[in-house]
């Protein structure tokens, strides 16, 4: 039997893949920083320490689909967390190209550039966010359905939710798409990640309801509320200006072909991508343009939320690319001879270039001051008050003492400590003017004041404009 011979652009495709998986394997494995204390490292706690605590597979917050596939790479550390999400993001990346083959666009190997030359994508995969695996989720799911498979689509986007709550927003834009094909199976089959997770939470002890009573979300934010231009100035930041331009490009011609017959980029699967693609990434970026507008569902206008439609992103930018050097003067002269090759060298450097939306190194793909200044006291801590009980609120100081967060024989909250109304005797007290003040409603007056607690240090960042500052209490 002959062996087929890749196509030109399929190994074009894989040479990329095999280029751009050098510098994901590099950050990952090989440079030790977390991208945040907040989140990132909080939900590798959940992962890491869930084998260790089964019922933290089932918590709402940290998003029990997530948890439980990026468990078995927790346990090999925040690196083995870093490479879960970059073997995501390569993924959603190949995806993409295969999304684009299937819809027949020029240079479908772009797709690839596209997606993981976005600077907040690339920059976002290396942490335990929940975005990249979403992103994940969602191109397989879209590229099923083009291959019909609809019921492993259905099967596959139904943990969704629990991977993102803002899964349930694509459960309604699939269960629209099922219908106008009339396949009910599949919009049952949506149903099946509700009902696995019901069923496994109510053996582990919780009720048969817990995935909804347990939602973590206020209808009201507690952040408050910001301006509806926010998001889509944060698109810009999060795909960076030449993809960005490319993708509104796409947008358009996509809306203006739903109207306008002529104006068409690809002859094939019209449906699937008005539908799946462009009106999934529509109804994921108007909910949370009016979440935050509004102060709704937790919303704290995190610009992070966007890099979850990167690999949608890449092929609506790649249609947008597509009617740009399909377009013809006069003159019948196209314009691709001119276009392209500029675009696709803009689009390769911007990630470097100085400017807001680039990715900057020192920033983004090391630790932070803040991030070097609680290891610094972690370091004088197990040096000076080694085996002491510890009460503080930033997680990432559960990371810098290696500490197992969810273990109360070493160390509570402040919020504990203010339900106790006790402070344990022989213990230090870390607070932080961050997540002491906004998550645990707690001012450094009320500590400098108790005749209880005696101050041993402060600590304080360097940078003049984000400074965080570190009190340190004895008992």
């Amino acid at each position: 039997m002959k062996m087929q011979v890749p196509k030109a652009e399929d190994r074009i495709a894989i040479l990329l893949m095999v280029v751009l998986a050098l510098p994901v394997f590099y950050f990952s494995l090989l440079v030790p920083f977390e991208t945040d204390t907040g989140d990132s490292v909080v939900h590798y706690f959940f992962a890491r320490y869930a084998f260790q605590n089964t019922m933290l597979f089932f918590d709402h917050w940290a998003k029990p689909f997530f948890t439980l596939l990026a468990s078995p790479f927790a346990r090999f550390g925040f690196a083995g967390m870093k490479l879960f999400n970059g073997l995501a993001g390569l993924l959603s990346a190949w995806i993409a190209y295969c999304i684009a083959k299937k819809l027949d666009l020029k240079f479908p190997w772009l797709a690839i550039i596209l997606v993981l030359f976005a600077p907040a994508y690339f920059v976002k995969l290396f942490s335990g966010y929940t975005e990249p695996l979403f992103g994940l989720i969602l191109i397989a799911s879209v590229y099923l359905v083009l291959i019909r498979r609809p019921f492993p689509a259905a099967l596959l986007l139904s943990f969704l939710p629990f991977v993102r709550s803002e899964g349930l927003i694509l459960l309604i834009v699939f269960a629209f798409y099922f219908l106008l094909q009339k396949n009910f199976k599949a919009i049952l089959l949506l149903a099946t990640g509700h009902i696995a997770y019901s069923l496994a939470g109510l053996i582990s002890g919780k009720s048969l309801l817990w995935i909804f009573t347990e939602i973590p979300y206020h209808v009201v934010s507690t952040y408050g509320k910001g301006n509806f231009s926010h998001y889509p100035q944060q698109l810009m930041l999060t795909l960076g200006v030449p993809v960005f331009l490319l993708c509104i490009c796409g947008i358009v011609f996509q809306l203006l072909g739903m109207v306008y017959p002529k104006i068409q980029v690809n002859s094939t699967s019209k449906t699937e991508v008005n539908i799946l693609i462009l009106g999934s990434f529509l109804a994921y970026f108007l909910f949370h343009v009016m979440s935050w507008g509004f102060g709704l569902f937790g919303s704290a206008g995190l610009s992070r939320v966007l890099t979850a439609m990167v690999p949608l992103l890449g092929v609506i930018s790649l249609i947008g690319f597509n009617f740009l050097i399909g377009w013809k003067y006069k003159s019948s002269l196209p314009l691709h001879a001119f276009i392209y090759v500029p675009v696709i060298a803009y689009i390769l450097i911007f990630p470097f270039l100085s400017n807001p939306a680039s990715i900057n190194r020192e920033k983004d793909l090391q630790r932070s001051g803040e991030m070097k200044l609680m290891h610094k006291i972690a370091s004088n801590i197990n040096k000076q008050y080694s085996g002491k009980f510890l009460y503080y609120s930033n997680p990432y100081l559960s990371y810098a003492l290696n500490i197992n967060p969810f273990d109360q024989t070493k160390h509570l909250c402040f919020t504990d400590w203010k339900s106790r109304k006790i402070v344990q005797p022989n213990s230090l007290v870390i607070w932080d003017n961050w997540f002491s003040v906004t998550e645990e409603h707690t001012d450094s007056t009320t500590l400098l004041q108790n005749p209880d607690l005696r101050l041993l240090g402060r600590y304080k960042t360097e940078e003049a404009e984000t400074k965080t500052v570190f009190l340190v209490f004895a008992n």
